[in-house]
């Protein structure tokens, strides 16, 4: 199915998984092919059950239809995977979402581990065409997340989130460093408590030999006049209890959840 929700922490991303499986493999020349779903706020992004795969061409098949995805050598591949309490260790960059109780504490909802490979070595998220990061996307620290569009729940009203290094972990408590927005510590701490409930991701590098028909895509990149995305990144994502599901932001700018699964057929590759 896709669905498309807004807990906010990466995920991406991110939400949590297990699947039932979407969409024909049959092919369809006779009729035109519509798009998968495209992404909230990612432009030609489009997310996806991954239906075909030939080569460095895709077919990500949603409930709307199908789209027709390229890569190249170039092509960023990031996966996201689902991760344990146990993954959360000192040094490592992270985001969490969740409440704020009166006494400052965060209860963690998500979760986001990223690999410090995609970050420049640091745990500060790279500024887009040269941009300084944005408090309330990019750049590290916690803030209150955006109002949200007109058919999405309004969060809680304590509702955080944390974004930047793990200082020490003992047992569920977490001391996240507030970095600034080049990466060094700001001189803040804040302590969050992940519960068992907490979905926890980690993101990490990956490459183009670890896609497979039946994963949950987000493509990302330039479409042409055929419709076809020509991605400059693809998202491998985890499936959820039923398919695909994508959410914006598991991870506060870190990267972002899910994938759209559907009953569409396949369409043949561009």
């Amino acid at each position: 199915m896709d669905k498309f929700s807004l807990p906010r922490v990466l995920v991406v991303g991110a939400t949590a998984l297990a699947v039932a499986a979407c969409g024909s493999s049959s092919s369809s020349s006779n009729r035109p092919a519509a798009s998968a779903s495209a992404r909230p706020g990612q432009g030609n992004g489009v997310a996806g059950q991954l239906a075909q795969l030939n080569g460095t061409k895709l077919v990500l098949s949603g409930t709307s239809g199908v789209t027709n995805v390229t890569f190249s050598s170039s092509t960023r591949v990031v996966q996201t995977t689902v991760a344990t309490l146990a993954d959360i260790v000192a040094g490592a960059c992270i985001t969490a979402a969740g409440t704020k109780d009166a006494a400052g504490t965060v209860t963690a909802s998500n979760v986001t581990l990223m690999s410090k490979a995609l970050m420049n070595g640091t745990c500060t998220p790279q500024a887009r065409n040269g941009a300084a990061p944005s408090p309330g996307r990019g750049a590290a620290g916690q803030g209150n997340r955006a109002s949200p569009g007109a058919n999405r729940a309004s969060p809680p009203a304590n509702f955080t989130f944390v974004r930047g290094q793990v200082a020490g972990v003992s047992g569920s408590t977490v001391t996240i460093t507030l970095l600034s927005n080049n990466g060094t510590p700001s001189g803040g701490t804040q302590v969050v408590t992940v519960p068992s409930t907490a979905r926890i991701t980690m993101i990490q590098p990956g490459t183009s030999s670890q896609l497979a028909v039946g994963q949950c895509i987000v493509a990302t990149g330039s479409k042409n006049s055929s419709g076809t995305v020509q991605a400059t990144n693809l998202s491998i994502q985890p499936k959820g209890p039923t398919g695909c599901t994508f959410g914006r932001g598991a991870g506060g700018g870190f990267g972002g959840g899910g994938g759209g699964g559907g009953g569409a057929p396949a369409a043949s590759p561009a």
